[in-house]
């Protein structure tokens, strides 16, 4: 599925193009206070990534992104960046700069960072995948033709997940992101001062509703069910997530959730049509996190 993105590069239609030639690398990481970017994706929506403030470290200033660069579960937000002169992003973390995109790269160059868990050090790569002439996207505010885009693989080589396709239009910055779990599409943004594409947020949920401050797994309704019910769970920070179903002897039946999850509330529907009657459990697993519950399936 890794190279399945590579079938989205579409052929050039006649949509306007986004005029936003680089002068240099630097014009594919646009940092300024204030600058705006809206993302839509296939699994949830991106609210408001905005550089909002600045912070001084070792006299080097960084912008804050929530969200919109180190989107990997071993790293909470915010995201403390900048973009050196040389043009290399780099974000700041347990005490020191990590390599994000080196945007002088040549297609085929790799280098990688190491992020530090409680558990242990994940090791990503990254590797300048692409130089694309053209690139066409098909959907919503921004859909149109883009020049020189710069497309980057993250990788992470000791998990059979975690990898992402980010390209980078000159002017604009992420313009779309390919992961394992969903696809994310530029909608709008405000660089500088200008404003591209929808800018609104009135269609996207911002996050109103209070963050979780434990790990929950709550019970299962209905309870008996035939042959569906519903295990909602809370989790307080961005975690990998894996929530299954077992039998009495032990045995995995069903795989509800894989994947990483933000923090929040969610629903998983466990669809028992195909099983026997009888007593089984769900199980959630979010890093060190281990909780259980009990179902009765009765036909």
């Amino acid at each position: 599925m890794r190279n399945a993105i590579l079938g989205f590069l579409m052929l050039v239609l006649a949509f306007p193009s986004a005029n936003l030639d680089a002068q240099d690398s630097t014009d594919y990481f646009p940092l300024h206070v204030g600058d705006f970017w809206r993302y839509k994706g296939d699994e949830w929506p991106w609210a408001s990534t905005q550089a909002t403030d600045t912070i001084s470290i070792n006299a080097n200033k960084y912008y804050i992104l929530p969200g919109i660069l180190v989107w990997s579960w071993t790293v909470p937000y915010p995201d403390t960046v900048r973009l050196r002169s040389d043009g290399n992003v780099v974000f700041y973390r347990n005490g020191s700069e990590h390599l994000f995109y080196e945007l002088n790269a040549a297609v085929g160059d790799t280098w990688s960072y190491s992020l530090q868990t409680p558990n242990q050090a994940v090791e990503h790569v990254v590797s300048f995948a692409a130089y694309l002439d053209s690139f066409q996207i098909k959907q919503g505010p921004l859909l149109g033709t883009y020049r020189k885009v710069k497309v980057l693989f993250n990788d992470t080589p000791n998990y059979s997940d975690g990898w992402s396709y980010d390209y980078l239009a000159p002017g604009l910055g992420l313009i779309f992101r390919d992961t394992y779990l969903d696809r994310r599409i530029l909608y709008g943004a405000a660089i500088a001062g200008k404003l591209y594409g929808d800018t609104s947020t009135t269609d996207i949920k911002l996050t109103n509703i209070p963050i979780p401050t434990d790990f929950k797994l709550l019970q299962n309704y209905p309870n008996p069910f035939n042959p569906t019910t519903t295990m909602e769970y809370k989790l307080p920070e961005r975690i990998f997530v894996d929530l299954s179903v077992y039998d009495v002897l032990g045995r995995k039946v069903k795989t509800l959730v894989r994947g990483i999850r933000g923090a929040g509330t969610y629903q998983a529907k466990l669809e028992g049509g195909d099983l026997p009657s009888g007593i089984y459990f769900y199980r959630l697993v979010a890093g060190p996190n281990v909780l259980v519950r009990k179902a009765m399936l009765v036909k």
